[in-house]
């Protein structure tokens, strides 16, 4: 598998996702030992999250949720379009992976921020092939599509409890797990703070 390179084929990224669901540490290093410079990192982030944010976007429609579900409310105004989507998930999943790495270090981890923000890249590419499998079912079996979501659920924490896990040299997943769970109240806590800041109230809070 050509991951000792500076690029990925199309093939390499099938065979990742398709022994991620198997060996997904084992996965994480072959991925931690791309030669990428900060740059390439952030880049491969941006396009993960674009590519997420316009399957998102589909299956949306699909789905008949579209626009006017949400005109005219305050959280439209934030995420009304795929743009603005795209950001706020880049300015989330930065600071999941910032707290991933400092809290992790906390709790004797080996793990840092680039490390991290790699992790987030490869479980954000493994969502987006859940997401168009959604799409594909959505389209030739409707009922079908609510269960690959609800596997997608499942799946992001196994793949990224394993994740972290590799990055910090966790031996026990209960271990990641408590780091990621952690990190995603604390991050949803700031998250809704700082919208309460900007007088939008997300539903049901």
């Amino acid at each position: 598998m050509g991951t000792h390179g500076m690029t990925l084929t199309f093939a390499d990224l099938m065979g990742l996702a398709r022994q991620s669901l198997g060996d997904p540490r084992g996965v994480m290093r072959q991925v931690l030992r791309l030669p990428l410079s900060t740059a390439e990192r952030w880049q491969a982030l941006i396009i993960a999250v674009a590519l997420s944010a316009i399957a998102g976007e589909i299956v949306a429609i699909l789905l008949g949720v579209g626009p006017d579900t949400v005109e005219g409310t305050p959280m439209a105004a934030l995420f009304g379009s795929p743009l603005r989507l795209a950001a706020g998930q880049i300015v989330l999943f930065t600071a999941f992976a910032w707290f991933l790495a400092g809290l992790g270090a906390r709790m004797g981890g080996r793990g840092n921020f680039g490390e991290m923000l790699m992790a987030t890249c490869l479980l954000q590419f493994l969502l987006l092939l859940v997401q168009l499998i959604q799409v594909v079912l959505v389209l030739a079996l409707p009922p079908l599509g609510g269960i690959v979501g609800l596997v997608g659920f499942f799946l992001f924490f196994w793949w990224f409890a394993n994740f972290v896990a590799e990055v910090h040299g966790f031996a026990s997943l209960l271990k990641s797990l408590l780091l990621l769970l952690v990190t995603l109240v604390t991050v949803a806590v700031g998250f809704t703070f700082v919208l309460s800041m900007l007088g939008i109230t997300l539903p049901g809070v």
